[in-house]
């Protein structure tokens, strides 16, 4: 028993002198336990891997050093802001989309207080068009104007900005094209079966399209995440404490463990696998995202998305533009990365 615990140990240490390995050299925000042990519950539709950071948190007990206690609380979008609004949930990590828009402009207590990642360059989420359909014409922008485009995600979602990208280099706007909300696997086959010309397909539904039915024509990636950490009311108010003590853990796994090829580091993978409770080779057939170690919140994020979302009929509930102030507190951020 003594040697297999050892066994254990040593592994464990070979493990995180890999991580630290693979460090970029960035510093990390000190450790600042809260007083006494906090419990904060997350709630999100799916377990992805843009939620990286709190996988790795929980695994490598950066939250327990913290004097935290992460809970998960699966649900679907809708019900989780519904939870996040009333105070059921500290946090709600999804998309940066028009009911978060919506919410803050009928008074709810809720404001952005981290960003996720970027898709990386190599990436091929994105609109696809069926051969097909282009019959050998080289694509242009133009194309999509007509068209009914399915989603996983209808009207309000980032989706819409990168889709509102391109059809302004066209001249269009969102009104131009008609979303269709369908699942992944359906619009894999969709594309390959010629029932639509285009589709938006998101990891990992991507890698199981023939592509010598369809191909990849754009993301039209912006300068910023479109996946948010939200916070509610308690840790906007009397529980400000928590939420600063779950940044500080979001920002030392940017910067320690998700730069570079993080991927083939051995401590990210089994946190991710033993999370997400996917098989590590699918995990790995994905691009690694990147995760500004800055976490950036910057302007564009409300301004553009809320111009977008302008554009669409019925997605916006309000005429006039929330301020950034409103929607988003960058305050979190900058006291995590408090004097490095």
């Amino acid at each position: 028993m003594k040697l297999v615990q050892t066994l254990l140990a040593t592994t464990a240490a070979v493990l995180l002198g890999a991580a630290v390995a693979h460090a970029q050299g960035l510093p990390l925000p000190a450790y600042k336990p809260l007083p006494q042990k906090e419990k904060i519950k997350i709630t999100w539709a799916a377990k992805i891997a843009v939620w990286a950071p709190v996988y790795l948190g929980k695994v490598t007990g950066d939250f327990e050093k913290e004097n935290l206690e992460v809970e998960y609380v699966p649900a679907r979008s809708t019900d989780g802001m519904v939870l996040l609004s009333t105070g059921k949930v500290e946090l709600f990590v999804g998309g940066l989309s028009a009911s978060i828009f919506n919410s803050v402009a009928e008074g709810g207590n809720i404001k952005i207080i981290a960003p996720s990642s970027l898709n990386p360059p190599e990436s091929r989420q994105g609109v696809y068009v069926t051969k097909a359909f282009l019959a050998g014409r080289p694509y242009t922008p133009s194309m999509l104007k007509g068209q009914t485009i399915p989603t996983q995600v209808g009207l309000g979602s980032p989706i819409t900005a990168y889709l509102a990208r391109e059809l302004a280099k066209a001249g269009g706007t969102l009104r131009d094209v008609q979303l269709r909300q369908m699942n992944g696997p359906d619009m894999v086959v969709a594309l390959e079966n010629g029932a639509t010309n285009f589709a938006f397909l998101t990891d990992p539904f991507w890698l199981n399209l023939n592509k010598d039915k369809a191909e990849w024509l754009f993301l039209n990636e912006g300068e910023y995440s479109t996946g948010v950490y939200l916070a509610g009311p308690p840790l906007l108010g009397e529980k400000r404490a928590v939420g600063e003590a779950f940044v500080r853990v979001l920002a030392r796994m940017h910067r320690q463990y998700l730069q570079g090829k993080y991927m083939s580091n051995p401590v990210v993978t089994a946190a991710m696998t033993k999370e997400m409770e996917v098989p590590l080779e699918s995990l790995t057939r994905i691009p690694e995202h990147l995760f500004q170690p800055n976490l950036n919140l910057p302007t564009k994020m409300t301004s553009e998305m809320q111009e977008i979302f302008a554009s669409t009929p019925n997605t916006l509930s309000y005429d006039k533009p929330l301020p950034y102030e409103k929607v988003i507190d960058p305050s979190f951020v900058a006291a995590a990365l408090k004097g490095l």
